[in-house]
């Protein structure tokens, strides 16, 4: 019996399981990838939410300061800087292996398994994978918003509620990504409906993508395609999307 079972090993569920480990509860966390893995996310960390991490960010996964944005708008665009960094720039695949770390570290147990259900016992929850039974005190589930255990508890996101992303990583040298960007990121309302398209310049590549409400992105990749191509960028390149609740969490839904 563990005091606390995580469903999900991505940034919320690792500080999840680290903030319960370091207070001393036996913590397991279910992941069904094998980590580290590929996440498709923009990478932007607001000073905010650094501030929450407990911890310095390591070089090693900071990419790029970004001090400032170049917020485009039909025919306008306007650029301003602050004299701080306003957020970092990270790899998701980086930086979610460096939080699971963390957590383990602190006393958290991991297991890559898929969660196929689980059972309210009223003084505990039991878990069920293909491996096993798990029982706990009790259970967060942060697998994202399209995962089956999630809507088993609260239910399927009515597509009003849901946005879309598409997102492509561009490689690119560094010199070109300084000279094109700098430190900051390029923002363009108007592209997405409901949303915005961006720019992000992290270490050897660019971050391209596009973001909006499902229910008036419709064509969402040839709305990407004709963002790249407008924005110098090949319309082959490779893209990866996710669902997002409003407000909510992430899930990749997908990949070509």
């Amino acid at each position: 019996m563990h005091d606390l079972i995580v469903v999900g090993g991505g940034p919320a569920g690792s500080m999840a399981a680290l903030t319960a480990a370091l207070r001393g509860l036996d913590v397991l966390i279910l992941e069904k990838s094998q980590f580290p893995r590929y996440k498709p996310c923009g990478g932007a960390l607001s000073r905010r939410a650094l501030s929450l991490l407990g911890n310095p960010l390591p070089s090693r996964i900071r990419e790029r300061k970004i001090t400032g944005a170049r917020v485009h708008c039909q025919d306008l665009m306007l650029e301003r800087h602050k004299d701080y960094d306003l957020s970092w720039l990270i790899n998701r695949s980086s930086f979610d292996q460096y939080l699971m770390e963390r957590a383990l570290l602190s006393g958290a147990e991991a297991k890559t398994e898929k969660v196929l259900g689980f059972r309210d016992g009223g003084e505990w929850v039991s878990v069920q994978t293909k491996e096993g039974l798990y029982k706990s005190r009790c259970l967060v589930v942060a697998s994202g918003c399209q995962d089956g255990l999630k809507r088993e508890i609260s239910g399927p996101e009515r597509r009003e509620c849901m946005g879309v992303c598409l997102v492509s990583e561009i490689e690119a040298e560094e010199e070109r990504i300084s000279e094109r960007l700098g430190n900051a990121l390029d923002i363009h309302f108007g592209v997405a409906g409901g949303g915005y398209g961006w720019i992000f310049p992290h270490r050897g590549y660019y971050s391209v993508g596009i973001g909006g409400i499902s229910s008036r992105l419709l064509h969402s990749r040839q709305v990407m395609r004709r963002f790249l191509k407008e924005n110098g960028f090949s319309e082959e390149a490779r893209l990866s999307g996710h669902l997002i609740p409003q407000g909510g969490n992430r899930r990749r839904v997908a990949r070509g």
